[in-house]
């Protein structure tokens, strides 16, 4: 029997009967609907999660180790709950669909707090939401274990411990930019004490030892 590969395994691990027979449900409750998907995926460690609107229905995927998954389908009139479910943990306005969103909570589960940013525009078909999941259990991160040889390591190290300049982080979704940038400022809060950190975003912040300006 051939061995399973990673793609099959995670299609396989997708499968839930009990998600299928919310999302098929009309009258399903969207609290209980979302808290399913959130769980489930995030027990996954999916890192991002898209409700995409179609003509007919709303398919949701998941995208794990940088790959996007389908996870199911529902109709608009379930969506519509849903969507206006998500917007009221973020406090949004639920009226407002002309305009892009922003938002983010957070929730509790298993492994910890995730939390989540939030993005929605309006299309054809309804409104594009995204989720993007950060576990802090899994971007708090020593330096030492994202992966760097030797030499790379001693390279970026040397490179932070200069008094000026500037780092950039690149590559896709879910490469791990947030982790090593976390990772960095961890080990700098850790090293240089008496150095003040402040970080500038847009989004969830998810250090707690920093000082944190939020960009608009």
């Amino acid at each position: 029997m051939p061995e399973e590969t990673a793609s099959q395994s995670t299609l396989r691990r997708l499968e839930n009967q009990n998600l299928e027979t919310l999302l098929s449900n009309p009258n399903s409750d969207p609290v209980q609907v979302i808290n399913v998907i959130l769980h489930e995926l995030a027990y996954l460690l999916a890192s991002d999660i898209l409700f995409e609107p179609g003509q007919d229905e709303i398919r949701i995927r998941a995208r794990i180790d940088g790959v996007l998954y389908e996870v199911g389908k529902m109709s608009h009139a379930t969506y519509a709950s849903v969507a206006s479910r998500i917007k009221i943990v973020c406090s949004l306005d639920i009226t407002r669909k002309s305009q892009v969103q922003e938002g983010q909570f957070t929730v509790e589960h298993e492994n910890g707090i995730i939390n989540l940013r939030v993005e929605i525009v309006e299309t054809v078909h309804g409104e594009l939401i995204v989720l993007r999941l950060h576990e802090k259990r899994t971007i708090v991160l020593k330096l030492s274990e994202l992966g760097f040889s030797k030499q790379a390591y001693d390279e970026y190290w040397k490179m932070m411990d200069q008094r000026s300049g500037l780092v950039l982080v690149c590559g896709p979704t879910g490469s791990g930019k947030t982790t090593t940038l976390y990772s960095t400022l961890i080990n700098l809060n850790q090293v240089n004490n008496y150095v003040p950190i402040i970080t500038m975003l847009s989004g969830s912040e998810v250090f707690p030892l920093v000082r944190m300006f939020t960009c608009p």
